[in-house]
């Protein structure tokens, strides 16, 4: 059976790509042909042996196609003869319009920005957007700052959305990684029923590497992107009035990091130290010198993956509850896996770093368990297992 990716980026950019590279490996295991088309190209883009075709025309316009762009593509799929296309991280409907009319077409969304015309749903103020995409959403930027403030571009960018909620009706299958993302798509209209959920999955590196103690009980790791929706300096003021001694390591890229610099400064010289971009290895062993997990987004997560991975190297994880978090951290019972606190409670956030800091027996028992279940519900192998028969049956449509 063959399947096409589609996506904008092809190699080593982030969460989409990575996943789009351990899938495909997955699905070969299980008897796939894989290609890729790509509409983006860069220093890191790479498809390893597969075919793959790069089609930079279609940025030139979000909402259509050119004709000889339309030529290219149907080129492409008649000359490969994919049973299936596996759409991913690209907000183009002129392109999935012209790929429902010729073959089936599974949608994995990752994302909020089919569901909201700023993409992610939040407010500058620092909560989530409770909602549903409507004409509202044409006035709300403007006292909100939630999506661009140019009429135009705010307009087209709501025209888009919509243009792309009436594809995926169309679909041949649909994909999300938690309740939470099948919810927010039921809300503008995609019945929940049509939606499959597919929990991510840690990377098959985390459960290769073997069990060790932290580096010290009183080292603390957070990965991800430095801009203010993901709460690193919600994360370094809590800190602030943190008694006992701690290394916190945060590693990103990304605007804020300045802001992030000057609110580390102000602590116990040495308690904060900020890395770079991570390749894979790096990370994995970034996580493994580290006593537990701070997940201190305040973004409405669409699954929250980063977590997942520090279970999946035998890590607890403090997180806010916000998106679909809750339906991985395990929070109370016989074997918890981590804390979850209410969003933007700060003073129970600073409480749960104060307990984890100064408990670090308690802090180990989790940590174990937390791989229990990563092992149990968050694998390749599991994924892979669950996105066949959705891709089969979605290939049996085949015009």
């Amino acid at each position: 059976m063959r399947c096409l990716f589609i996506n904008d980026h092809i190699g080593a950019y982030g969460g989409v790509e990575r996943y789009i590279s351990l899938v495909s490996v997955a699905l070969e295991k299980r008897g796939f042909e894989i290609a890729y088309l790509h509409t983006r190209i860069g220093q890191r883009t790479t498809a390893g042996r597969r075919q793959a075709w790069h089609v930079p025309a279609v940025e030139a316009h979000p909402r259509r196609l050119a004709g000889p762009v339309k030529e290219r593509i149907r080129e492409i799929l008649d000359g490969w003869q994919p049973d299936v296309i596996f759409w991913h991280n690209l907000s183009h409907p002129g392109l999935l319009q012209f790929c429902l009319e010729i073959r089936p077409v599974v949608i994995f969304q990752h994302t909020l920005d089919a569901v909201c015309p700023g993409g992610r749903k939040f407010l500058p103020g620092g909560a989530s957007c409770e909602s549903t995409m409507g004409a509202a959403c044409l006035l709300k930027p403007f006292y909100a700052g939630c999506a661009s403030r140019r009429p135009w571009r705010l307009f087209g960018a709501f025209r888009r959305v919509r243009k792309m909620q009436n594809l995926m009706s169309r679909a041949a299958g649909i994909v999300v990684a938690s309740e939470f993302m099948a919810g927010r798509l039921a809300e503008v209209g995609i019945p929940r029923d049509g939606v499959e959920v597919i929990p991510l999955f840690a990377s098959p590196r985390a459960f290769a590497a073997q069990m060790t103690d932290p580096e010290s009980s009183n080292r603390l790791f957070c990965v991800g992107r430095f801009v203010p929706g993901k709460g690193h300096a919600r994360l370094l003021e809590a800190l602030t009035g943190v008694e006992q001694p701690f290394k916190l390591v945060l590693a990103g890229e990304g605007p804020n990091r300045p802001k992030l610099e000057s609110l580390a400064a102000a602590l116990p010289e040495g308690s904060v130290e900020m890395l770079d971009y991570l390749g894979e290895k790096r990370m994995s062993a970034e996580y493994m010198k580290a006593a537990f997990f701070v997940f201190p987004s305040i973004l409405p997560e669409p699954f929250g993956l980063a977590g997942v991975e520090a279970m999946a190297h035998g890590r607890l994880v403090v997180t806010f509850d916000v998106g679909g978090v809750g339906e991985w951290l395990v929070p109370d019972g016989d074997a918890p896996t981590g804390v979850l606190v209410p969003c933007g409670d700060m003073e129970a956030f600073r409480s749960a770093l104060e307990r984890m800091l100064s408990g670090p027996e308690t802090m180990f028992e989790m940590g174990a368990a937390a791989r229990r279940v990563a092992k149990e519900r968050f694998t390749l192998s599991r994924h892979a297992e669950k996105l066949m028969p959705v891709l089969q049956k979605a290939a049996k449509g085949k015009p």
